[in-house]
C-alpha cells in the first residue's frame, strides 16, 4: 500500500508540472463549462441506457481528471504532497533550503571486507561492473553498501572517490534515510524492473536518522535512484543518466 501511494503521490507531480494553465484564468471555471457544454449537446439526443451510461461515466471521469489536475497544480498542494512523499524506507521532503557548503564525503557505517559485503547483499550486483572496492554495513540499520570505483563506464561521483554507491537495507516504518530537496532537485516518479521508485536529480541533503529520530550523519547527495523489492529498499547514487541508472538497477531485480 505504502509504494502505490508513493507512486500516485509522484504521478500528481509530475501531472501538475505538466500543466499549462492560461495566466489569469479560472481553470475551474472553464472545467464547468466544459462539462456542461458537453451535457447541453447531448440532451436532445435519443440515446438507449447503455450509451447514457457511457456518457455519464465519461463526465465523471472528466470531473475527476479536472479536479486532481487543479489541484496539484496548485503550489500549496502541489508543495504538501512532496512532503509526504515517501518510497520503500527512503522520506524525502521538498522545499528544502540546501547549504552547499555540506560535505559529500561518505559515512556508510563500518567498512568490511566485500566478500563480506556481496554476501550480504540482496540481489546479484551488475557482473558489468565489476567487483566493488569497498563494502559498507549498518547504515541505514541492517543495510549493506557497496561502493564501485570511478571508471569508463562510472563517471566519478564529484570529489568523493566513488562511481557509484549501491545501498540495500529493510524497509521499515521509520525511515531509514531522509532527503531534503531543494529548489534546484527535481524528483520523478519511475520503474525499476516494474517495481515503484523516484529519481532524485540534482544536488541535495541526506541523512541517517536512527529509530529514535536522532541524525547520525548529514551529507551532500548527487542523482539518486531509489526503488523497492518487496520488504527490501534499494538506493543507488552515480554521475549515470536516469535511464542509465535504471538500467543497472534493473539487473538487481
Amino acid at each position: 500500500m505504502a509504494d502505490r501511494h508513493a507512486e500516485l503521490i509522484l504521478a500528481l507531480r509530475d501531472l501538475g508540472d505538466g500543466l499549462d494553465l492560461p495566466p489569469g484564468g479560472d481553470p475551474a471555471a472553464a472545467a464547468v463549462a466544459r462539462i456542461r457544454a458537453g451535457n447541453g449537446s447531448a440532451a436532445g439526443a435519443r440515446l438507449d441506457r447503455g450509451r447514457r451510461g457511457g456518457r455519464r461515466v465519461a463526465a465523471v471521469a472528466l470531473v475527476v481528471a479536472s479536479i486532481v489536475a487543479l489541484v496539484v497544480a496548485l503550489p500549496g498542494p502541489r508543495a504538501a504532497l512532496g512532503r509526504l512523499l515517501g518510497i520503500g524506507g527512503v522520506e524525502i521532503t521538498t522545499g528544502a533550503t540546501i547549504d552547499p557548503a555540506l560535505s559529500r564525503t561518505f559515512d556508510l557505517g563500518r567498512a568490511v571486507p566485500v566478500d563480506e559485503g556481496l554476501d550480504g547483499f540482496p540481489g546479484d550486483p551488475v557482473p558489468e561492473l565489476g567487483e566493488p572496492a569497498q563494502a559498507f554495513a549498518g547504515r541505514p540499520e541492517g543495510g549493506t553498501s557497496l561502493v564501485w570505483a570511478p571508471s569508463d563506464r562510472l563517471p566519478a561521483l564529484g570529489d568523493t572517490g566513488a562511481g557509484l554507491v549501491l545501498t540495500a537495507f529493510p524497509t521499515r516504518e521509520a525511515p531509514g534515510i531522509t532527503k531534503q530537496a531543494g529548489a534546484d532537485t527535481g524528483i520523478t516518479a519511475v520503474r525499476v524492473a516494474g517495481r515503484p521508485g523516484a529519481w532524485v536529480s540534482g544536488p541535495h541533503e541526506m541523512a541517517f536518522p536512527d529509530p529514535g529520530g536522532h541524525v547520525a550523519s548529514t551529507r551532500l547527495a548527487g542523482n539518486t535512484l531509489v526503488w523497492t523489492d518487496g520488504p527490501t529498499t534499494y538506493r543507488l547514487e552515480s554521475s549515470l543518466s536516469r535511464s542509465a541508472a535504471v538500467a543497472v538497477a534493473a539487473h538487481l531485480m
